[in-house]
């Protein structure tokens, strides 16, 4: 009775982080894409600041922008400096030995590229991506733990 308990238990939790499947698997996504349009957008500046000598005005910026071709839809608008803080977050207030920052608004927070250190605030949620793919065997894992619950109930039933 308790191992069927522990069994059922289990599968149910299994069963839970089935339901963090869909929209986990579609955020992954869309922050991969998002990372890589804000590394195609680095990678031009870059290629700008060694042709000219100095880092593009807004205008110039945006014209990059425009330039590139894009996996997610909508523009980004990218902005030279540090992001606007957020509560708990320490951006650095200027750029450090001649470096230089991007960021844009993504609705509720913003995403940033620091040069000086070659950081990808979208990169900080690589460990979180990891754990998406494991995710795809919970459906089965709890599918098995609930057979295995009831196997010895089908036991009992089937024995005269």
């Amino acid at each position: 009775m308790v191992v069927r308990m522990v069994l059922f238990v289990t599968g149910g939790i299994f069963a839970c982080f089935s339901l963090m499947l869909l929209p986990s698997h579609s955020q992954v996504r869309k922050n991969k894409m998002l990372l890589a349009d804000m590394r195609d957008v680095v990678a031009a500046i870059k290629s700008f600041q060694q042709r000219s000598g100095r880092l593009p005005t807004d205008a110039e910026l945006s014209k990059i922008e425009d330039a590139l071709p894009r996996r997610y839809p909508l523009k980004y608008d990218f902005c030279f400096g540090a992001p606007p803080s957020q509560p708990g977050e320490n951006y650095p207030s200027e750029a450090k030995n001649g470096g230089w920052m991007i960021w844009y608004w993504r609705g509720e927070w913003s995403e940033f590229y620091s040069s000086w250190d070659d950081h990808y605030s979208l990169e900080d949620q690589a460990d979180f991506w990891r754990f998406c793919g494991p995710l795809i065997w919970a459906p089965p894992t709890a599918a098995a733990f609930f057979v295995l619950g009831f196997i010895p109930r089908l036991r009992r039933k089937a024995v005269p």
